[in-house]
C-alpha cells in the first residue's frame, strides 16, 4: 500500500499534519504521474518505457483516487514524433493530459 501524496511526489503529510490517503490496487510502478478527472472518473498516466510490462505511458483510472486499476498502455508503440524528437529514444516521460473540447477523445498527451 502507498500513499497518494507519495505517489504524486509531495510526501505522506498533508499540511494539516494528517496522514495521506493510502492508495490501493495496480499501483506499482508509477513515475513523473499526470492525473487528470474525466466525469467521475480520475485518470493517471505516467512515464513508461517500450521495455516494461506496463508499457509506453502506463494508464490507471480511479473512481475514488485510492483504488486504481491498470488499463493498458496508452500507446502500445513509440510514436512517430517521439523518436523524431528524440533520436534513441525508447520511452515517454513525464506526461501532461488535458481536456480537448475539440477533439473526439476526452484526452490529448504531452510527454515531456
Amino acid at each position: 500500500m502507498l500513499c497518494l501524496a507519495a505517489l504524486l511526489g509531495t510526501g505522506c503529510a498533508g499540511s494539516s499534519g494528517r496522514p495521506a490517503v493510502a492508495v490501493q490496487g495496480d499501483i506499482v510502478p508509477v513515475h513523473d504521474p499526470a492525473i487528470i478527472r474525466v466525469g467521475r472518473t480520475y485518470h493517471l498516466f505516467a512515464t513508461g518505457q517500450q521495455s516494461q510490462k506496463t508499457g509506453l505511458l502506463p494508464w490507471r483510472t480511479s473512481d475514488d483516487l485510492v483504488h486504481w486499476r491498470y488499463r493498458g498502455p496508452a500507446f502500445t508503440s513509440l510514436p512517430g514524433w517521439a523518436s523524431a524528437m528524440v533520436s534513441g529514444t525508447r520511452g515517454l516521460w513525464a506526461p501532461d493530459v488535458e481536456r480537448s473540447p475539440r477533439r473526439s477523445t476526452p484526452l490529448k498527451h504531452r510527454s515531456g
